[in-house]
């Protein structure tokens, strides 16, 4: 199994007490990615946001955040993401 987390930011436009429910509308799209196994987003009082896709493997995961997941790759690679 691969475990991405990603850290984002709410639009300006959003509260953080409105994120629960935007994040409850992606539901649906979450459930029809095939191998993602669990999907779980964490948001804390200061407005840290982050989501955690739990797949089942590597190829899925890339197949998921391409043409992203190059770009995380060589970052986290360069240190700029907390491992």
């Amino acid at each position: 199994m691969i475990t991405v987390i990603v850290e984002f930011a709410l639009p300006k436009s959003m509260s953080v007490d409105e994120a629960p429910t935007t994040f409850l509308t992606t539901a649906p799209k979450d459930r029809a990615m095939p191998g993602l196994i669990r999907k779980y987003y964490f948001l804390s009082e200061d407005g840290c946001k982050a989501g955690a896709s739990i797949c089942g493997s590597r190829d899925r995961t890339q197949s998921m955040f391409t043409p992203r997941i190059g770009e995380i790759s060589s970052a986290a690679s360069m240190g700029q993401i907390r491992r």
